[in-house]
């Protein structure tokens, strides 16, 4: 890797950024701005109790400010206080009513209450907004999507993508729509294809042996990433060493293409040092803030903070809130303030 350059725009970062992508931040087309991020909020690294984090997989926040986190390893949600207090735990692992076996995440839907997608029992769990089981859907997932991150249509809609079954087989996956009164899921379009096979190995390390297959992201190699939007549009960044962006329209081809041309930075000594005793990076995280109209609006950074992009990150209003690691790798739940 000595002499490597590396896009400073194409690395782990771009994948969380998508998440400001899809707010629809109003911006002009002037000279963009510096946005700042700064940390209001910190909980966990206790060694019992609710803010033991272990495996956090989903974060949500109401209206009220409230805090809730899906922490896998217990199969339960705790919900704090915009002051960072626990109120209640949420949910168990089990089968029965309010019960979770491989829950993947949640959302908070316009009427406040909590949807919780496990896979493992075939349904959705809808809790109240204070925490109250109240019913569940019936529902035929394909499989465990590991990590689920909806989003809310403007109707109110829950947008997801998932496989279709036909004849009791999966038939190719589409970009769907659940009614929150559970009266029906709408198929909106196929999903969109995004890069290809042959970017997404050039970035990895694939290792073949007679007990299986092994896949390594190769550091800074750029990889692929994408969303679906409130509008139900698919914002794709290719897994190519171009910074590129571009938005699917549900039924259509390619309607918007971002580019951005970024300076390359050679690999330091140091730097390949540092990846060959440990592959997983640590610093400080960077964004660039994109309009729904293609146009950039600014540039924050989140400073000096382990955020690794697998882990969850959500813009609610003026707030962000995501999961950060300590030297320990303790995970964190933090909450950041959006300065513009």
């Amino acid at each position: 890797m000595t002499g490597t350059p590396r896009k400073l725009s194409t690395a782990s970062w771009l994948a969380i950024g998508f998440a400001l992508v899809a707010t629809s931040f109003a911006g002009s087309a002037e000279a963009q701005a510096k946005w700042t991020l700064t940390e209001t909020l910190r909980i966990g690294g206790e060694e019992t109790g609710p803010t033991l984090f272990a495996w956090p997989k989903s974060v949500e926040a109401d209206a009220k400010g409230r805090i809730f986190v899906y922490e896998h390893s217990t199969q339960d949600i705790r919900m704090f206080g915009a002051d960072g207090k626990h109120i209640r735990t949420i949910g168990r692992p089990g089968s029965g009513p309010g019960e979770l076996r491989n829950a993947e995440g949640l959302v908070i839907t316009r009427d406040g209450k909590i949807w919780v997608r496990d896979a493992a029992n075939s349904r959705f769990s809808i809790f109240s907004g204070e925490g109250v089981y109240e019913t569940s859907w019936r529902a035929r997932f394909c499989t465990s999507q590991g990590s689920w991150a909806p989003k809310l249509d403007r109707a109110g809609r829950i947008i997801d993508e998932d496989c279709i079954i036909k004849e009791n087989r999966a038939a190719g996956y589409a970009v769907l729509a659940y009614h929150t009164d559970m009266s029906r899921v709408d198929t909106i379009a196929d999903k969109p294809e995004c890069g290809s096979k042959e970017l997404s190995e050039a970035a990895t390390w694939i290792s073949k042996t007679a007990r299986g297959t092994s896949y390594r992201q190769i550091p800074w190699a750029p990889r692929g990433t994408a969303i679906v939007t409130q509008d139900a549009d698919y914002w794709c960044a290719l897994n190519s060493s171009r910074y590129e962006l571009v938005r699917l329209k549900p039924g259509a081809k390619d309607t918007a293409r971002i580019t951005r041309a970024v300076p390359s930075v050679p690999v330091t000594s140091i730097e390949r040092d540092s990846v060959i005793a440990s592959t997983e990076a640590k610093g400080g995280v960077e964004f660039d803030i994109y309009g729904t109209d293609g146009r950039i609006v600014a540039t924050a950074a989140l400073g000096v903070v382990n955020n690794p992009s697998w882990l969850p990150f959500v813009v609610r209003g003026d707030n962000i809130y995501t999961i950060v690691v300590d030297q320990d790798d303790i995970p964190h739940l933090a909450r950041f303030k959006i300065g513009r």
